[in-house]
């Protein structure tokens, strides 16, 4: 399923395509999941309590918490190769280190590649030695 709304904000509406394989697997099926956004730096509360599902007045902090990925790190966590730009002015770089730090401390697999110089879409996510790394991160853990 392609271009599907999931929030919108003031200028644009927030788009993601979803793709499930045609036979699942009882034991589970390997997933790919591109997060890319800010670090609640951006947005407003409006913004946030769609994504959250609840009333703006209702939004709560840990609601907030339970959109995050860090939240959600647990033993079984899959392994992760987490790209970000060394000059991202949205979120910082630490985010992706803080996130591979805790799926590592839970001992699972996480790298962060870090691009130097990189802002947040940069082209630099598109050159090849950085497409290479995640072709060999799929070869390998899919």
């Amino acid at each position: 399923m392609k271009e599907l709304h999931y929030a919108s904000t003031d200028t644009a509406d927030l788009l993601l395509d979803l793709y499930i394989p045609d036979v699942l697997d009882p034991a589970g099926v390997p997933a790919v999941l591109y997060l890319h956004g800010g670090g609640w730096l951006i947005g407003t509360r409006a913004d946030h309590s769609e994504l959250a599902g609840v009333p703006e007045s209702e939004l709560t902090e840990e609601h907030l918490c339970a959109l995050s990925p860090i939240t959600h790190v647990h033993p079984g966590s899959p392994p992760m190769l987490l790209l970000h730009g060394t000059s991202d002015a949205i979120t910082t770089a630490q985010q992706s280190q803080w996130l591979a730090e805790t799926v590592r401390a839970v001992g699972g697999q996480a790298r962060t590649m870090l691009l130097d110089g990189a802002n947040h879409e940069d082209s630099a996510f598109d050159e090849d030695e950085t497409i290479a790394a995640v072709a060999r991160f799929f070869t390998t853990h899919l």
